[in-house]
């Protein structure tokens, strides 16, 4: 067995799919297909099941998975051990998103990825609400993910970036608007406008909880899956919202942004597998990451 094997192996695993599976290797789609079956046939087991929209790793692959990334980590560290240099690393990687709080961070995260590494690829979804950031790290869909969740579990690694301040928005000729700050019970009655469940639950469930213990109930008018358009409608008086500080930068006409009493600031945190700290990749990021962490 030869590495190249394990790297069509980890590239078809990550990629999910054989014409972006070899685009990252610069193969043609049937030289991977055929290096994939030569581990198939050298291992006596089928490491994939084959879809017409991709393929999806078998009990036998997921095993093989992190074995195979740790020999590819192993074989590149010694490499560069035996030639002396700090040459630049090649490959991908994923990272996942959600909201403005990334604004900032994860463009000047790149910048020096892209100096330090030009030839490592990058691919961004935008679709990590909710608690989805988590799963995503461990099942190996993104390699990295930016998240508000409280608790991430023991085999997560993870940084905290910045703090967020959980703010109302109300529109400008809202008698609230020339509040300096507003408490729960000032809005419990309010129709909300905020986002679906599924995106931001935490937040969703904290201030439900507190309208709640208030005595109030938490009413939902509108769900909205992005921040301009819910700020836009909050700016047509048609509810108030929840947001966050990392907004602030971005001003909306016909809208402020009144900090809510008793509501601590939510961590913004970057996290990933702790299991695969040690893969070149990850490791060069995670030390990007933390020279870049506000002190």
């Amino acid at each position: 067995m030869n590495t190249t094997l394990l790297e069509a192996f980890v590239a078809l695993a990550e990629e999910r799919h054989f014409g972006r599976a070899a685009a990252r290797l610069h193969l043609t789609q049937p030289a991977v297909s055929q290096q994939v079956k030569r581990l198939e046939k050298e291992l006596g087991t089928e490491l994939f099941e084959r879809h017409p929209r991709g393929v999806r790793l078998t009990a036998a692959g997921f095993r093989l998975l992190e074995k195979a990334r740790g020999v590819l980590a192993d074989v590149a560290e010694i490499r560069s051990t035996a030639d002396g240099s700090s040459a630049s690393l090649h490959g991908r990687l994923r990272i996942g998103y959600s909201g403005y709080h990334v604004a900032n961070f994860l463009p000047r995260l790149l910048r020096r990825l892209h100096d330090e590494h030009p030839s490592i690829a990058v691919s961004l979804t935008s679709d990590m609400h909710g608690g989805l950031a988590p799963k995503a790290v461990l099942d190996g869909s993104v390699d990295f993910a930016f998240s508000r969740e409280m608790h991430h579990g023991e085999h997560v690694g993870s940084h905290v970036y910045a703090e967020d301040e959980v703010l109302i928005a109300v529109a400008e000729d809202h008698p609230l608007a020339r509040r300096a700050s507003v408490s729960i019970e000032d809005v419990m009655d309010e129709p909300f406008i905020t986002y679906p469940f599924v995106r931001d639950g935490m937040v969703r469930n904290l201030i439900g909880s507190m309208a709640q213990n208030s005595g109030g109930v938490f009413s939902v008018r509108y769900a909205v899956a992005d921040t301009p358009m819910i700020l836009a409608l909050v700016a047509a008086g048609l509810g108030v919202a929840q947001t966050f500080s990392s907004v602030e930068p971005t001003p909306v006409r016909g809208v402020r942004l009144l900090p809510l009493e008793g509501m601590d600031p939510l961590e913004n945190t970057i996290i990933w597998n702790a299991s695969r700290s040690a893969d070149p990749l990850h490791r060069a990021f995670i030390r990007i990451i933390e020279e870049s962490l506000p002190h």
